[in-house]
């Protein structure tokens, strides 16, 4: 709404005009103070890019909306001097603004037509807004439950003492022994370094650790290597 000041006060104003300019993101008024701009930019929005510009009485002189794909990045009156002259006080013809009106909150385009969900805290569970909830208990009650199970937790360590599994020794390997035949000797040494790496899967295996399915396939490989080794040596 737009008033003129009566006796240099709001409550003597008088109403000149109102206006509605759903989503605006700017509003600036032209050097004379007749008419000003609205618009809505990119990025505080990213869908309805366009301006327009009224009459100080709210009439609606001109918009422009941008296309699809189209976006509004600023909007500002062009610099220069601009000639002072007395108001109008004959409301210009309006034009027909066809901007759907908003039927509820602002909702980005990715969450619409989708059931909402809604959470304050981050112990509630989502819920949409009205849905009425069980008191969800306070931070302080929520830190102190935190440190009871702590402890909880220490005691019960305490009492069972370190159960971690011991990783089983690995069968140490013979020594290596030269055959006297370069290329079998090549393939011996290969051998037991294969041997070698399973022997740390299995340790880690026995640690806890989460192999992967490719380490698997060369422990159980192990046996295979163990009789190609053995007959390498005869």
């Amino acid at each position: 709404m737009f008033y003129a000041e009566k006796k240099g006060h709001l409550p003597g104003a008088t109403k000149l005009g109102e206006c509605s300019a759903p989503d605006t993101t700017s509003l600036q008024w032209d050097p004379r103070g007749e008419t000003f701009v609205t618009a809505t930019t990119y990025p505080r929005l990213t869908v309805g890019n366009g301006y327009k510009i009224w009459h100080y009485t709210g009439a609606l002189m001109h918009k422009r909306v941008c296309a699809e794909k189209e976006n509004l990045l600023s909007i500002s009156w062009q610099p220069g001097t601009y000639p002072k002259s007395d108001l109008s006080k004959t409301a210009p013809k309006s034009i027909e603004d066809g901007t759907p009106k908003a039927t509820g909150a602002y909702r980005p385009p990715g969450a619409r037509n989708r059931p909402s969900t809604f959470t304050l805290h981050e112990h509630e569970k989502p819920h949409r807004p009205g849905q009425t909830l069980d008191a969800a208990p306070s931070k302080q009650a929520i830190k102190q439950k935190e440190k009871r199970e702590a402890r909880k937790a220490r005691k019960a360590d305490e009492r069972t003492g370190d159960t971690s599994p011991t990783p089983p020794t690995t069968t140490p390997r013979a020594p290596f022994v030269s055959t006297g035949d370069p290329e079998k000797d090549k393939k011996i040494k290969n051998l037991n370094k294969k041997l070698s790496d399973i022997d740390k899967l299995k340790q880690q295996k026995a640690a806890g650790k989460q192999l992967e399915l490719n380490q698997l396939a060369k422990i159980d490989n192990e046996a295979a290597l163990l009789q190609e080794l053995a007959q390498l040596k005869l």
